[in-house]
């Protein structure tokens, strides 16, 4: 395990304490450090990472870039607002970061497969053996 508890908290005041100052009621949210919603994010997290490794960060990237993709609350049916994207978005860039600092392999696209010899022509799959370059050389 290459992070710690203290990177986790570390993170959580780089980036989610901003995202969440920025509540549309001010009295809201103060000092998100020092509200309710610190500790259990902060647990969740931790704990999650405790007991899932790197495919605990992988599970929470995947889980926030759904939301953020669908701009739906699955919960209530509606359409995120503003706060709420800025807060999922925040969620979102602290799992990527601890997925860095904890030493995962960096996430990106995966190459296709290329389909079995003989069915080139039936996949929307690329042969990374293919010369695409249009030549017939």
């Amino acid at each position: 395990m290459a992070c710690t508890r203290q990177d986790a908290k570390q993170q959580a005041k780089n980036i989610m304490a901003p995202a969440y100052s920025m509540h549309p009621n001010t009295g809201y949210i103060v000092d998100w450090m020092q509200s309710t919603g610190y500790i259990p994010f902060l647990q969740n997290m931790w704990a999650g990472y405790l007991n899932g490794g790197c495919m605990w960060w992988t599970n929470r990237i995947n889980h926030f870039s759904a939301l953020l993709n669908s701009g739906v609350n699955p919960n209530t049916g509606n359409a995120y607002g503003a706060y709420q994207l800025q807060v999922l978005s925040a969620k979102l860039v602290y799992v990527q970061t601890m997925y860095g600092i904890c030493g995962c392999i960096v996430i990106g696209p995966t190459l296709p497969v290329a389909p079995p010899t003989g069915q080139e022509g039936t996949s929307s799959f690329i042969n990374p053996d293919e010369d695409l370059s249009g030549s017939d050389d």
